[in-house]
């Protein structure tokens, strides 16, 4: 992860990287599967979840400068996204 920063920052790239959760059954919350680390040198995550009836919800969790909670709902269709 540290190397990718490096490179994204030298070359002013995006990186973008899927990561899955796993339920803390004593906390009671979502957690990464790699850890807090990607918490920390990641600028922005996004969570995306799944709804009903095709829907799809992307939540912004952190930012450096949009507030944390904005959402959005939508389909992935054969037309793309809407």
């Amino acid at each position: 992860m540290t190397y990718l920063v490096g490179i994204a920052r030298k070359q002013e790239i995006a990186v973008v990287i899927t990561n899955q959760v796993y339920t803390d059954v004593n906390k009671g919350i979502d957690m990464p599967i790699g850890g807090n680390i990607l918490c920390h040198l990641s600028k922005t995550i996004i969570k995306l979840e799944k709804l009903d009836k095709g829907l799809r919800r992307a939540t912004l969790l952190k930012h450096r400068s949009l507030p944390e909670g904005a959402s959005i709902d939508f389909k992935i269709t054969n037309k793309g996204i809407e």
